[in-house]
């Protein structure tokens, strides 16, 4: 095949494209080569999970349409293409069931697309707030199972509205799962620090954001601890 993939003719091929193909990676949104991540085979076949390290950022990564792959190929471990924290960063204590999101997204369409998504196809309920203010005056009323947090908003950054409601009594132990089109590889641990379970790449697939989240949810049996201050 074309070594000039879309994201969106990956899951169309057969899977035998080579090591060196370029596309678009979904964490640092620059064209760059990847890499399979498969020292026995060097291929990707039936039954192997196809994982490729950007040449830019170095992240390794899914296919972009897992979700095609796996119902293709009957793969369970990845709904999508998304980051999730590892089960050992976080100590296994019991978890209750994810009901209420507070969602905070300024631009009004991704805010109707993902409400759609998650209330209708995800059964969840969400209070929806455009800035990080409105999101400190609706969190306490809420009380929130999650935080659902864009990276980039204004007046306040994602990690500082999070820093904010974790100060509003009650508030201090919630998990956080934030939706950015970019991260970079050293943000990673100080995301973990500040209780974040995973995150989701922006654009989304609305038909797999409710899954995400739930996957995401489920892969950690309790929120991870809070650094120390």
């Amino acid at each position: 095949p074309d070594s000039q993939l879309a994201l969106d003719d990956i899951a169309a091929h057969d899977l035998s494209v080579p090591s060196g193909a370029e596309l678009r990676c979904p964490s640092c949104l620059e064209r760059s080569v990847f890499e399979l991540v498969d020292h026995q085979t060097g291929q990707w076949a039936k039954g192997l999970l196809p994982l490729y390290n950007c040449s830019i950022c170095g992240t390794t990564r899914t296919i972009p349409n897992i979700l095609e792959f796996n119902r293709r190929f009957y793969l369970n471990e990845f709904k999508s293409n998304r980051l999730v924290f590892k089960q050992a960063d976080v100590p296994p204590q019991p978890r209750h069931k994810l009901v209420k999101i507070l969602y905070v997204e300024d631009d009004p369409d991704i805010q109707t697309v993902a409400k759609m998504a998650l209330e209708m196809l995800g059964g969840f309920e969400l209070e929806v707030c455009g800035d990080g203010y409105q999101a400190l005056e609706k969190a306490q009323a809420f009380a929130p199972d999650l935080f659902l947090l864009d990276m980039m908003i204004p007046g306040m950054t994602g990690i500082q509205t999070l820093d904010r409601l974790r100060a509003l009594p009650g508030l201090e132990k919630v998990p956080a799962i934030f939706m950015t089109a970019k991260i970079q590889n050293h943000e990673i641990e100080a995301y973990k620090r500040q209780g974040v379970l995973g995150l989701i790449p922006k654009p989304f697939d609305p038909m797999a954001l409710a899954n995400d989240i739930n996957s995401i949810w489920q892969t950690h049996a309790n929120p991870p601890p809070l650094a120390d201050a």
